[in-house]
């Protein structure tokens, strides 16, 4: 692959690996065994708000919902908030996923910035 982010996104986690413990990526049977949870009806209220952009955006029969739903997680399982003038954003900063793999007081990195 000719691509300069290729090395970058072949390290991240695939679809299984997220199947495994990222809320977003729950199945509908551990969904519905614990449907009386809040973090179920988020997931369900986030899925449902990223369909609808999906199809607002006419995305809908020229990519694959599944794969842009692990596209969306994939991206916002990395982004950090950031505030634009007023507004909060989420960034990626993908070098960021290279630091801080450790405990607390072995971390290799202290992120912080000023506006």
């Amino acid at each position: 692959t000719s691509s300069l982010w290729a090395f970058y996104l072949q390290q991240l986690p695939k679809s299984e690996d997220y199947e495994k413990f990222h809320p977003l990526m729950a199945n509908r049977h551990d969904l519905e065994l614990y449907k009386d949870l809040p973090t179920v009806k988020s997931v369900e209220n986030r899925r449902r708000w990223v369909r609808e952009r999906f199809k607002a955006l006419g995305l809908d029969g020229h990519f694959d919902f599944v794969d842009f739903w692990y596209a969306y997680v994939t991206y916002i399982s990395r982004a950090y908030g950031i505030t634009v003038g007023k507004t909060w954003v989420p960034a990626v900063v993908p070098l960021a996923d290279y630091g801080n793999t450790a405990l607390r007081q072995n971390i290799n990195a202290r992120w912080a910035y000023d506006e």
